[in-house]
């Protein structure tokens, strides 16, 4: 069985150790080695990546019978001693965000009795899902506890009781074999695989991105530490460019933008009304039963007007001979369908007396249908 040497110090990066077997699989080869301070994936936490030797490691699984296997491009042979060396910079963010999320979910227990039912750790952020609701208030209330945690400078306990029967801990299902529980002291008794901090002040900071309903309860997307800090000053390159943009002070910002919008809206529905009339006017003036309208959105409004006007059959069209027109066709005689589908090389559909869709006809095709 493989060493774990991640269990035992989740901030080592760099050690040696022997192959014990290699495999060939499609994408690669497998290899075990003795001992690894590779984290498989497990936990809704990815394998680690890095080297073995020269060779980059693309990820690190856990087999059924608990080895931990290394996928690399090339074989190793099975004696060989061989240098590790995982990404640590991508460990210690990953650490962070685990950490916090132990963090944040002992609270969101504690104060809401809601439990952590699915959790994943992706490139920059994670997602937790808890099996009730939470208001924006109430994510502001641990957001705030998290934080005081995070400064409280906690220690972060991990180990493999003897009697895991004797403790309380949160997990999101029934685990059998050895257990491993990592505890913050008042905040948080939980089981879980992954590498984690020695205190919480390394996690630095969390920030909840948002909040959705899932599965009658919520998922919450967030992120801490580094990735945490790359999201601040992209939000806040974001607010300064803004701020330039609309010359307004940083606080000002989101009121200004309200305020733009709320103007293009308006100017937006003005246009749209002015457009409005001059279909109504193209339409009126319409000595045919039939017309040729600029936006598409307007078909209905036309068709009807016109047949208000003509009755029988009368058409609405928007387009371009390169591209097909937009159509709406009403109509009180069955038999004008199947012959404007036939004529205007169409396809719709639509409730009895209305046929909607796309024509792909030229002008005169389309104007067939009232030649007697």
């Amino acid at each position: 069985m493989t060493e774990r040497l991640f269990d035992e110090n989740s901030y080592l990066t760099a050690f040696e150790a022997t192959v014990t077997a290699c495999r060939k699989t499609e994408n690669g080869y497998a290899v075990i080695l003795d001992r690894t301070a590779f984290f498989p994936e497990g936990g809704g936490q990815k394998g680690d990546e890095g080297f073995l030797n020269a060779l980059p490691v693309h990820d690190t699984q856990e087999t059924s019978d608990g080895e931990i296997e290394h996928y690399i491009d090339a074989p190793l042979a099975v004696g060989e001693r061989v240098s590790g060396r995982i990404d640590g910079e991508v460990r210690f963010a990953r650490m962070q965000n685990h950490t916090a999320e132990h963090i944040f979910s002992g609270h969101v227990f504690r104060a809401f009795g809601l439990k952590n039912v699915g959790f994943h750790l992706g490139d920059g952020y994670m997602t937790v899902d808890y099996d009730g609701a939470l208001t924006k208030s109430d994510i502001c209330l641990i957001e705030q506890m998290t934080m005081k945690t995070v400064f409280a400078a906690l220690p972060v306990k991990a180990w493999f009781p003897q009697h895991p029967e004797a403790y309380e801990y949160r997990s999101k299902k029934e685990l059998t074999g050895r257990i491993r529980l990592v505890e913050i002291p008042g905040v948080d008794l939980c089981a879980c695989c992954a590498p984690h901090l020695r205190t919480t002040a390394e996690v630095g900071c969390v920030k909840v991105l948002s909040c959705e309903r899932y599965k009658g309860g919520v998922r919450l997307t967030m992120t801490a530490g580094a990735w945490a800090m790359r999201e601040f000053t992209m939000a806040w390159d974001t607010v300064m460019h803004l701020s330039a943009l609309f010359s307004l002070p940083p606080q000002e910002v989101a009121h200004g933008a309200d305020q733009l919008a709320q103007k293009l809206k308006e100017s937006e529905d003005a246009l749209k009304q002015a457009r409005r009339e001059d279909v109504l006017r193209l339409v009126r003036e319409s000595t045919e039963p039939f017309v040729f309208v600029p936006d598409a959105s307007f078909l209905p409004l036309a068709a009807d007007v016109l047949y208000a006007r003509f009755g029988g059959a009368v058409a609405a069209f928007s387009g371009a001979e390169e591209t097909g027109y937009r159509y709406m066709l009403l109509f009180s005689d069955p038999q004008i369908k199947d012959r404007a589908l036939t004529l205007w090389h169409a396809s719709g559909g639509g409730k009895p007396g209305t046929l909607q869709g796309m024509a792909h006809a030229k002008r005169a095709e389309l104007m067939a249908l009232w030649e007697t």
